[in-house]
């Protein structure tokens, strides 16, 4: 079938993800950190459409839209580099300096 994708044995085997059984403390910690930030869209939801109105569903839409082309961009970047970290490790990877890459994470970071 043309255009098909072939997930060969080969494939699979090149992309399998390593697991922990159990979490550190700094994964549980991050989890739980990102959880909280994370749930900041529910707790405000509600001003959000008094304050907006009508609008807020026209915001969401554009925030959605946004979001798809960074994540495609993200998903070109893996393609290209083949390495596991986003950003920072794509800086890395790309510039060879763990000084600029260092940078680009604590500015995504703080933001």
């Amino acid at each position: 079938m043309k255009g098909a994708i072939n997930l060969s044995s080969q494939t699979k085997e090149k992309n399998k993800v390593k697991s922990h059984s159990k979490l550190t403390l700094m994964e549980a910690y991050v989890m739980a950190v990102g959880g909280m930030i994370g749930g900041g869209i529910f707790s405000v939801l509600g001003l959000v459409l008094e304050l907006s109105g009508p609008w807020a569903a026209l915001a969401f839409l554009i925030a959605g839209i946004l979001t798809f082309i960074s994540g495609l961009s993200y998903a070109g970047l893996y393609e290209e580099q083949k390495v596991p970290g986003g950003s920072v490790a794509f800086i890395h990877n790309a510039t060879g300096s763990a000084k600029l890459a260092g940078h680009v994470g604590w500015a995504l970071l703080v933001g």
